[in-house]
């Protein structure tokens, strides 16, 4: 049975063109290949910059919070003080500033991923809020694993997630701007070597940057 369909796919069959070997072989060596060293070596992260914000968290998501939350200082504010997000208050944020459309889910509750909030980049304040949301989410959880040597490993596997991407939970790759910016580059650190000056880290768009 294995033979016919691999055959079948190899060679195609009706209504169904046949495999195209040069890419799937290029992708079979990304995800078996590429995408294990990355996981085996993990991706350096600024422990410095990382137990600093942990120190501060408090101070952190209070500032994070004021900057970018478009409900702060509202009587139903989206956010708790303590960086919890609520679905009811964002929804009900969502009617009190004229918003009645917003991608749902199956089940009738606001789809809060991605995609649904650059679907909706055109509303006043929430590409702000989405990279609120992002950011919040690894430092209130604080889940990202980091060993024992300041790296993190989290599973990439592309082929285990529903769109086919790097997408996972526990990585920086996931996370807005301000938190990938945790991670150290080669090339940074190769700067910091080769001239003897501190790192600087670039701040993107609309991320506050932490003083040390």
């Amino acid at each position: 049975m294995e033979a016919l369909l691999l055959r079948a796919q190899l060679q195609g069959r009706s209504g169904l063109l046949p495999a195209d070997v040069e890419r799937v072989l290029h992708w079979s060596n990304y995800a078996a290949k590429s995408v294990a060293l990355i996981q085996a070596r993990g991706m350096p992260i600024d422990m410095v910059l990382w137990n600093l914000i942990q120190e501060n968290r408090a101070a952190v998501i209070g500032e994070l919070l004021r900057q970018f939350d478009p409900s702060y200082g509202t009587d139903d504010p989206i956010y708790t003080p303590d960086g919890e997000w609520s679905y009811a208050r964002f929804e009900r944020w969502l009617l009190a500033t004229g918003v009645t459309a917003w991608p749902r889910l199956d089940s009738g509750r606001l789809d809060t991923d991605s995609d649904a909030f650059r679907l909706m980049y055109h509303v006043r304040g929430i590409e702000r809020l989405h990279a609120l949301r992002d950011s919040l989410g690894t430092i209130v959880r604080a889940k990202l694993p980091i060993g024992h040597d300041g790296r993190n490993r989290p599973s990439l596997f592309p082929f285990g997630t529903a769109t086919g991407r790097n997408a996972h939970a526990k990585s920086l790759y996931n996370a807005h701007a301000g938190m990938r910016s945790l991670m150290i580059f080669p090339a940074a650190r190769l700067a910091f070597i080769s001239t003897g000056a501190p790192r600087k880290s670039a701040s993107p768009p609309h991320c506050p940057t932490i003083k040390r």
